[in-house]
């Protein structure tokens, strides 16, 4: 089974515009996540899928400079974008990975995607409370291609998997029960606003090692653009675990603060 992940990736944000690739620590956003997705053990191949709009060409040029695959497809149609973006890796199980979470935990989503592959399920998701921004989702790519067949509302289009989310009967959910590190924790950890850009940063220059370190496992081999092949190089500085930037907020309650009232916009909706 082939797992990809597909990392979706905008500048257009209402709230933060260009927040995929604003610095932390001097590495845009989008470079982090690719870093830590690159240390996974489960997760064979990455693309980006961003919006073929003019606003979005820097996300482009910045997937040509670090030589990750791309796919450009419609800004509100994003079910059809990962379809595209999955068939161009060949992908039988897609990794759902927003480009705004620079702290997803990925030994979690390595705990996912074997629970998900062990079981036999179609879809995989967090089912507890935990930090927002360090999950992901798992999924089949014959489901995604099901879906696209049958769901024609907007919200489905617009948002992945809230298809599976109003239609748990159909399918085979399975839902993986988080780290005790990660349970019950209300941090969060995704970037949609200021706040939420100053907290990250504050995290990154606590914890962030800029010299580089050995990845935990080889690098991934991708597919590039006309079928020839690469890799991504091992990261840029240090991987700042998700558990470190737990224990750096409960240390530090005023950390937590700064952006602990910012509602969470509930993307199923």
């Amino acid at each position: 089974m082939k797992v990809v992940a597909i990392v979706q990736a905008r500048m257009g944000s209402e709230r933060l515009p260009g927040k995929s690739l604003k610095k932390i620590c001097g590495i845009p956003m989008l470079e982090h996540i690719i870093n830590r997705i690159s240390t996974s053990r489960k997760i064979h191949n990455i693309i980006i899928a961003t919006t073929n709009k003019k606003i979005d060409l820097p996300i482009v040029n910045f997937s040509k400079k670090i030589s990750i695959p791309y796919f450009t497809g419609s800004e509100d149609d994003v079910l059809d974008r990962f379809i595209c973006a999955g068939k161009f890796l060949s992908a039988d199980v897609v990794v759902r990975i927003c480009g705004d979470n620079p702290l997803i935990d990925i030994g979690y989503l390595d705990e996912m995607i074997g629970s998900h592959l062990s079981k036999g399920a179609e879809y995989t998701y967090n089912g507890s409370q935990i930090p927002v921004g360090t999950a992901g989702e798992v999924v089949n790519f014959n489901v995604l291609k099901k879906i696209n067949l049958i769901a024609k509302d907007k919200r489905y289009r617009e948002h992945v998997t809230t298809y599976i989310l109003d239609h748990l009967n159909d399918f085979n959910v399975n839902c993986a029960k988080p780290p005790l590190y990660l349970e019950g924790k209300t941090f969060r950890f995704t970037v949609d606003t200021a706040e939420d850009l100053k907290l990250i940063r504050r995290i990154y220059k606590r914890l962030y090692s800029n010299p580089p370190i050995p990845p935990l496992r080889p690098p991934l081999p991708l597919l590039l653009k006309e079928g020839k092949k690469g890799r991504l190089k091992g990261g840029a500085g240090g991987i700042v675990e998700t558990s470190q930037a737990i224990s750096l907020l409960e240390n530090n309650p005023p950390l937590a603060k700064i952006n602990i009232h910012i509602p969470q916009k509930d993307w199923r909706n």
